[in-house]
Parts: C-alpha cells; sequence; structure tokens
C-alpha cells in the first residue's frame, strides 16, 4: 500500500492505493468528507469503518468525534475522546 499525489485542476490530492479493507482507506475518505462538509453522515460511516478495522487507530476517533459535533451528538463525540 502507498500513498501517491494527484493534481487536478490547480489542486493536490492524496490517494492511498490500497482497498476498502483497509482502515486507512476509510479515514481518508471520511477525511475528504468532512473537509467538504456537506457529508457528514458518510464521514461518521467511514471513520467507523476504520475504527472497526483498527480499534487503537487514534485519530479515527478524533475525526469521528469532530463528526459527531458537525451531527450535533456532543455525548457521542465526547465519549470518543475520553
Amino acid at each position: 500500500m502507498t500513498r501517491r499525489i494527484i493534481e487536478r485542476g490547480g489542486k493536490t490530492y492524496r490517494v492511498l492505493d490500497g482497498t476498502s479493507s483497509d482502515s486507512l482507506y476509510f479515514f481518508d475518505r471520511g477525511v475528504v468528507r468532512l473537509r467538504k462538509g456537506d457529508n457528514y453522515q458518510g464521514a461518521y460511516e467511514d471513520f467507523t469503518s476504520a475504527i472497526n478495522l483498527d480499534p487503537n487507530f487514534a485519530d479515527a476517533y478524533v475525526n469521528r468525534a469532530i463528526t459527531y459535533r458537525c451531527l450535533n451528538k456532543r455525548q457521542e463525540a465526547y465519549d470518543d475522546v475520553s
């Protein structure tokens, strides 16, 4: 599994060459969805998939907590980071 950079239309994108059974695949996709701000439910599902594949993936918990806050789920956000 490697990461590569693609440039399109003046923007740089990081792409993970992997499979959907890879926690980093879901994490990276969740980050993109979270940053775009138009699919928080999809971001939540991606971070949850990353956590299910790697329960020790701390960054996935933090980003899922941020996503929970965007979904107005304060208690769930708190639970992920405590």
